[in-house]
């Protein structure tokens, strides 16, 4: 019997100790959590207040959509019945954004004759009533090669037609009548004018803090 009531006791004692390891654990895991919780809120406090800072801006890009698709695709001839093809060579229009206020309209020429010569006269820019007039007279040779085996380019980003300043640029997203590039040319000896109707396309992105 006494070894019963010892065997009893120090079932009862190891009992108690686990209780105590168990409640100690316990009580470890409850700070670890809360300790998890309070990170887990500053590091949502951090992502909410930074999305508050994040703002919204527009880039806006000038172009000319027939051009836009000619030159979206490999170039495998030059059109014939075109209204931007001038004596077997087709002028198109490329818009690019300097910055968010500035833009450029550069033209690009292409031919299947090798080393053909042409004269660029003049380029006209009308918005609405504004009328802005570039001269050049400058000859330009369609001598660089193309992907496309006897199709030829002037080289690459060599002709600006324009630079539209930010007034220019701001009127040009607020028209809602005529927006369109007139092109002068001279050609074989004779000249010609080509007009290009622009649009523009307007993109949002992201802005971050800094």
């Amino acid at each position: 019997m006494p070894q019963l009531q010892q065997e009893l006791g120090r079932s009862f004692q190891n009992l108690k100790n686990g209780t105590t390891e168990m409640k100690k654990f316990l009580s470890k895991l409850i700070r670890l959590l809360s300790l998890g919780a309070i990170i887990i809120f500053i590091f949502l406090g951090a992502i909410i207040l930074m999305m508050a800072a994040w703002g919204t801006a527009e880039s806006h890009t000038i172009f000319h959509k027939p051009s836009e698709d000619f030159l979206s695709e490999e170039i495998k001839s030059i059109p014939k019945d075109s209204p931007f093809t001038v004596e077997d060579i087709y002028f198109a229009i490329v818009g690019k954004e300097a910055d968010h206020d500035e833009h450029y309209i550069w033209l690009d020429a292409y031919t299947s004759s090798k080393n053909r010569e042409i004269d660029i006269l003049k380029s006209s820019l009308i918005v609405g009533e504004t009328n802005i007039e570039n001269k050049f007279n400058e000859k330009i040779s369609l001598s660089t090669k193309t992907d496309t085996e006897n199709i030829y380019q002037n080289s690459w980003d060599s002709f600006k037609l324009f630079t539209i300043d930010p007034a220019t640029t701001k009127q040009f997203l607020n028209e809602t009548g005529e927006r369109k590039l007139i092109l002068s040319v001279l050609v074989d000896g004779k000249e010609f004018s080509i007009t290009f109707e622009l649009d523009v396309r307007t993109k949002t992105y992201t802005v971050f803090p800094t």
